[in-house]
């Protein structure tokens, strides 16, 4: 739950989507944007989380 914390509400509810077994396309849906979006979302997210050594 630590590593939670240091993300966005939004980036949370991706995150337990996908951990739902969402595809990124079904992501975006919900999210109303494109899976290009998303992907980069949860790239950003790895980036920021492996600068924190997480």
């Amino acid at each position: 739950m630590e590593v939670l914390s240091c993300l966005t509400e939004s980036e949370r509810q991706m995150v337990h989507l996908k951990a739902d077994g969402l595809t990124c396309r079904e992501i975006a849906e919900i999210f109303s944007t494109t899976v290009h979006t998303i992907n980069g979302r949860f790239r950003r997210m790895r980036m920021r989380l492996t600068e924190l050594n997480f």
